[in-house]
């Protein structure tokens, strides 16, 4: 993918496609409204393979996927990089990662539907079941993007 996009031949919006169809085949829970912790489950089951090492395999690969992206705005849809969002949360993905995909989905949050913005809470110290700092977050950066725009 870096070589593809390096050569500039090929458009961004082909690139976040062939990202987000990687991304539901690879990434378990993506292309369901499943839990992505009980589809590691069935994995270890299936592979006796352990949950941690399975995770951390996950993990890995998201955060490869986030740094792939195109850059530019709409080369990936809102409702796929809040569905890699709530998947960097489940599996604990980078504070980068997860940092990079909230500014994204700012900068497009007119695309986003509802039950795409419930994304779970997995704090202990949180009352609420849904990442209400992190929707947030996004609506600063959304914010801020509108702010920016009325400036220029």
């Amino acid at each position: 993918m870096v070589a593809i996009r390096s050569t500039g031949k090929i458009s961004h919006e082909i690139l976040g496609e062939a990202l987000r169809v990687y991304a539901f085949h690879w990434l378990p829970g993506m292309s369901k409204e499943q839990n992505l912790r009980e589809s590691a489950k069935l994995n270890i089951q299936s592979h006796s393979t352990d949950y941690a090492e399975i995770a951390e395999k996950h993990r890995f690969l998201l955060e490869t996927i986030v740094s792939l992206l195109p850059h530019e705005k709409n080369s990936t849809s809102c409702s796929f990089l809040l569905k890699l969002l709530k998947a960097a949360t489940i599996l604990g993905a980078s504070v980068s990662s997860r940092a990079q995909l909230a500014r994204r989905v700012g900068l497009q949050l007119e695309d986003a539907e509802l039950n795409d913005l419930l994304i779970p809470s997995l704090s202990y110290a949180s009352e609420t079941l849904y990442d209400v700092d992190l929707v947030q977050t996004i609506l600063e950066h959304f914010m801020r993007q509108n702010s920016l725009l009325k400036f220029h």
